[in-house]
């Protein structure tokens, strides 16, 4: 089971963080592994950066059709913008 609440794209997954905060909204700029490995050295940036590729290629659930999700079940995840409403962020802003 994915234990997903929904499944968003970059540029709503950002907006929607951006609007919970209110801050001003900014875009999602794709990366190349090598990009991710400046970023985050020491191996993580390859890690990271090959899921979110893979993400991006294939889906987060790699388009698995056998995948079951929480409504399958008649289970209620909280959605992304509930999560950032109710989350304190003020640390990283």
């Amino acid at each position: 089971m994915l234990a997903v609440g929904e499944m968003l794209s970059w540029d709503v997954y950002i907006e929607t963080w951006c609007k919970s905060q209110g801050v001003n909204v900014g875009q999602y700029r794709e990366h190349t592994i090598e990009e991710y490995e400046e970023l985050l050295p020491g191996g993580l940036g390859r890690e990271f950066g090959e899921n979110v590729l893979f993400a991006q290629e294939f889906g987060y659930d790699g388009s698995e059709a056998g995948v079951k999700r929480p409504e399958e079940f008649g289970v209620r995840m909280t959605s992304f913008k509930e999560y950032c409403e109710r989350t304190d962020f003020s640390a990283i802003l």
